[in-house]
Formats: C-alpha cells, structure tokens, sequence
C-alpha cells in the first residue's frame, strides 16, 4: 500500500481542498455530501499543458433537504459557481 503521494497528487489535493472548503463557506448547512468522481477520483487524470489539455473536475454535491428546489437550487448553484 502506498502512503506517500506524488507531487502531482498532492497538488490536486489541495486544489480539491480548496474547492471544498469554498463550497462549505457558502452552504455548509445544506450540504450533506460533496462527492468526487471521474478522472480525479479515479486517479487517472490528465494534464497536457503543451497540448492544452487537462481533465475537468467532477463534483456532485448532494443537499441535505429537498426542499431546494427550482429557484433555490439554482441561487445556491450559482453563489457556488461565482467563487470559481
């Protein structure tokens, strides 16, 4: 088992950190899970940068309540996507 990341890893974990801990900021008693998937989760993402190419990040944020709907789902996705 491996417990020491590559370089590479760690930065993409702070990056993942970071947004994180921005989507907390904005609806932490909201959220009741922020979920991980595609490349990143899976650990096969790409960075190309002569090429210009780079893996997207995938996240899905699951609400405690579903009383968001329509209108303040949307203001909650849009606070969200304004601190990216």
């Amino acid at each position: 088992m491996k417990t020491i990341l590559p370089d590479r890893s760690l930065k993409i974990q702070a990056r993942l950190n970071f947004i994180v801990s921005q989507i907390l900021d904005i609806a932490q008693d909201k959220i009741a899970m922020i979920i991980l998937y595609g490349s990143f989760a899976r650990g096969d993402w790409v960075r190309d940068l002569p090429n210009g190419y780079h893996s997207d990040t995938d996240i899905l944020i699951i609400l405690k309540k579903s009383k968001y709907k329509g209108h303040a789902t949307l203001r909650l996705k849009d606070n969200i996507y304004k601190r990216f």
